[in-house]
Parts: structure tokens; C-alpha cells; sequence
């Protein structure tokens, strides 16, 4: 509340120099003064309807904060006949955070705010701007798909697979490759909880489409000249190639899992418990899971050296994972240390 406007007397200012410019005769003049004033005038009222649209969300009221933001959005239309739609561009963010913590709406309404968003884009628009735009909208499609079971949960993930692919027809590694690459990486981890989702063959083709979009991403995502993009694409690769092992059988499964604590490993390099201590910890954790697996599959004669292997990586990741302010990931890496430890104990 204390931040505002008070610079009501400087737009009174700009309007009495805009009344001696009239005075002249000098309309261009006015002209330029009143589009400041519109503007000045305008960004006053939408700083005090960003603070009203900031306690709604305070009130658990997304919806009012939607109406409010395009309000916002729509206000600077005469100024700039491309502002509302890049405004949204903007003022979804607290709606997508909204709902990211809280449930709710706010997920789905930061998805409408971007598909204004695209609609209302001039065609000139930065082609960037747009490509951005749609990679953010199969991004919230896809954190709600997330959160939805049974058939809502795999339309919305078709909607976020459908939505990076149409991306990706456009575009090429070539107009903005990190973008690119990004959408790769994000287009597998859409696939993966598709294929995580759906039974048999189609669920294994899932898997497969998945593991070729990473590894898409990584012709980008270097570790030379993208270490720590590089490092999460190899980790989301080794959950594929482990999700893909464990439902195959024979060698050929044996081999995915393989892959994918090679895959594990090679994050490892760039998540260095000195540099990047969490993503090193869920990383020695995923590659205890790995493990595990490898001991659970049917080609495995002798579980003991996994299950060993996957207790050193389990107590390395709690190391890290302090109780007070980790308490789920030092809770899901508790029980399964203490499984492991069973599990030794019986053999």
C-alpha cells in the first residue's frame, strides 16, 4: 500500500503544459503530452489495481486477480495496441504461482491468461515472444495434468505433448536453441508421465518418444556450453531409461538400466555435493531407486551388489536431506534406506 502512486501533481503538470501547448495551437505538441499523461494516468490506476489484485490472491481469490490482471493488461490498449497482450505475458506469473502452491484455479487460469496472450499478439509480433509464449501454455497444461488423475489427467497431458510438438513443427534448433532444447527436455518429462500412465505397448512407445527427446535436448544442451542444463536433462534421461528398463524384460532391459545409471552418473559430474548439494542428493537418490530396480529385474542373478550399491547412494542423498526443512525427501529416503536394510538383512 505504501508504494502507491502520489505523482498526481506531476501529471497535473504535464496537463497544464498540455493546455498552454493547445493554447499555441501546437497539436502535435498536445498530442505528446497527453499520450505521457494517458500513460502516466494509467500506470498509476494499474499499480493500485496490481495491489487489489495481489490482495485477492492474499484472500484465496484467483479468479477476481484473473479479472483484475486483464483489466490491468487491457487499460494501456490505446497507448500501445500491443501491450495487452504482452502485459499477460507478464501478470500470468502470480496466477501460475498461486496455483502451484496452493491448488486450485490458478494454473488453469494462468493458462488462459497466455492463450489472450497468443491471441491477442499482433501478427508482426517478435516470433520469439510467441514461441515463448506457447511453451509456457503446454507448461501449465502440464503441471495440471499432474495434478489430475484418471482421464482428465491424461487429456490435459495430451494437450501439453500436442502443444510443444506444434512448437517444435515451427521451429528448429537453429532459431533460438536454447528455447529449443528447453522444449525437448519439456516435451519428454510430458511423454515420461504419459508413458508412466499407460499400460502396455503404448505406454512403452511413450517411454521410447520420451527418451528421444531428451535425447534431442542434449545435442543443445552440452555440458561444455550448458553444464547445468545438460546435468537435469541427464538425470530426467536415466528416469526414462529406468521407467523404460523396469517393464522390459531380458537383456534389453537389463541394458536400459544400465543406461540409466549412466546416465545418473554423468549428472553427477556437473551436481557436485559442493556446488549443487540438493540436486546432487535427489540425483544419488534416483540412482539408489536405479539399483533397487536393477536387483528387482527379472535378469538380475544376484540382487546383493545392487541393493548394496543403492544403500551407499541412499545414505549419501541423507547426508543432505536435513529433517527439519526437507522432511518429505528425508522421509522418502528414510523408509527406503530401511527397506534396503531389510532386504540385505534377509538374504
Amino acid at each position: 500500500i505504501a508504494t502507491l502512486p502520489e505523482n498526481i501533481a506531476e501529471i497535473l503538470k504535464i496537463k497544464q503544459a498540455a493546455q498552454q501547448a493547445a493554447d499555441a495551437l501546437d497539436f502535435e505538441r498536445v498530442e505528446d503530452l497527453l499520450t505521457i499523461a494517458d500513460i502516466a494516468d494509467t500506470a498509476a490506476a494499474a499499480q493500485t489495481k496490481m495491489t487489489r489484485a495481489n490482495n485477492a490472491l492474499l484472500r484465496n481469490r484467483p479468479e477476481q486477480a484473473f479479472d483484475i490482471y486483464c483489466a490491468i493488461a487491457d487499460s494501456f490498449r490505446s497507448a500501445d495496441p500491443a501491450a495487452p497482450a504482452q502485459i499477460r505475458t507478464q501478470l500470468y506469473k502470480p496466477l501460475w504461482d498461486h496455483g502451484l502452491r496452493y491448488g486450485g484455479p490458478g494454473l488453469q487460469l494462468a493458462e488462459r491468461m497466455l492463450q489472450d496472450a497468443t491471441a491477442l499478439l499482433p501478427e508482426n509480433a517478435d516470433p520469439r515472444l510467441r514461441a515463448a509464449i506457447t511453451t509456457e501454455i503446454a507448461g501449465a497444461q502440464q503441471l495440471q495434468a499432474i495434478r489430475l488423475a484418471g482421464p482428465a489427467g491424461a487429456d490435459m497431458l495430451g494437450r501439453a505433448v500436442a502443444t510443444y510438438r506444434d512448437f517444435l513443427d515451427r521451429e528448429d534448433s537453429g532459431t533460438d536453441a536454447s528455447l529449443w532444447a528447453a522444449t525437448q527436455n519439456n516435451l519428454g518429462i510430458a511423454l515420461r508421465n504419459q508413458g508412466t500412465r499407460t499400460a502396455g505397448a503404448e505406454g512403452t512407445d511413450l517411454l521410447a518418444q520420451a527418451i528421444t527427446a531428451y535425447r534431442e535436448a542434449l545435442t543443445v544442451f552440452t555440458r561444455d556450453d550448458h553444464p547445468v542444463d545438460w546435468a537435469m536433462t541427464q538425470n530426467n534421461l536415466g528416469a526414462a531409461l529406468q521407467d523404460q528398463g523396469s517393464r522390459t524384460a531380458g537383456a534389453k532391459g537389463t541394458e536400459l538400466l544400465a543406461q540409466a545409471v549412466a546416465a545418473y552418473r554423468e549428472a553427477l559430474t556437473v551436481y557436485t555435493p559442493e556446488d549443487h548439494p540438493v540436486q546432487w542428493a535427489m540425483t544419488r537418490e534416483n540412482l539408489a531407486i536405479a539399483e533397487q530396480t536393477i536387483a528387482d529385474h527379472p535378469g538380475t542373478t544376484d540382487p546383493a551388489p545392487h541393493l548394496r550399491a543403492a544403500l551407499d547412494h541412499v545414505e549419501a542423498a541423507l547426508q543432505v536431506y536435513d529433517p527439519e526443512h526437507m522432511s518429505y525427501d528425508h522421509g522418502t529416503a528414510t523408509e527406503l534406506r530401511d527397506d534396503l536394510l531389510a532386504r540385505l538383512d534377509a538374504l
